[in-house]
């Protein structure tokens, strides 16, 4: 499939509008939650979630408006480095908030080491590194699932864990707990599964 100069410009011109209306949303986000974030992170005690947690909170900001930047046209010429970082800060953000995933779910399951060690075994191999390339990139448009394959079997694995957790729990299905670990839960997958697949 051979796109004309035309097609492409409006295809970057589209991306362009687009992450600059999704750097709205986020930022109007994060003006929601800055004061539920100040009250109940910032006031907590520091631990290694806590540090995880503000690390993702201000790193995607950080590198969406770097990349809407690069993207805008008036990046000067070291944007080939500075793209190459921004896919490894995007790599890093990603395994973060899978960690953080995963550090839930070990708190649901009562940190039973045998979970923790298999969680653990299927997380580190769903991760995908190209040597070649030292970073993670998508060769080829027809392989964009078999790209999103091992996030959205790691998600199913952490929903279904979540789930069976939830319901072996002796608890009316009606108390305010079971109903937001259930919408919390199959809303994430959900979501992360759609935008995973857009």
């Amino acid at each position: 499939m051979n796109e004309t100069a035309a097609e492409i410009a409006c295809h970057v011109q589209a991306t362009r509008y687009l992450s600059g209306a999704g750097l709205v949303l986020l930022l109007y986000d994060h003006l929601l939650t800055f004061s539920a974030e100040i009250e109940l992170i910032w006031a907590a005690h520091w631990s290694v979630p806590k540090v995880l947690f503000l690390l993702i909170r201000y790193l995607v900001p950080s590198t969406v408006i770097i990349h809407i930047h690069l993207l805008s046209g008036i990046a000067n010429s070291h944007v080939s480095n500075t793209l190459r970082n921004l896919l490894y800060l995007f790599q890093i953000s990603v395994g973060i908030s899978n960690f953080l995933v995963l550090l839930h779910l070990w708190n649901l399951w009562e940190r039973t080491p045998r979970f923790i060690c298999w969680t653990l075994a299927f997380f580190v191999l769903t991760l995908y590194f190209n040597h070649a390339l030292r970073t993670c990139v998508m060769m080829d448009r027809a392989r964009v699932l078999m790209l999103w394959a091992p996030c959205m079997a790691f998600e199913v694995t952490v929903l279904s864990a979540m789930v069976y957790n939830a319901l072996s729990r002796p608890r009316c299905p009606h108390t305010a707990v079971a109903k937001v670990l259930y919408h919390d839960g199959i809303t994430y997958f959900i979501e992360s599964s759609l935008f995973g697949v857009v």
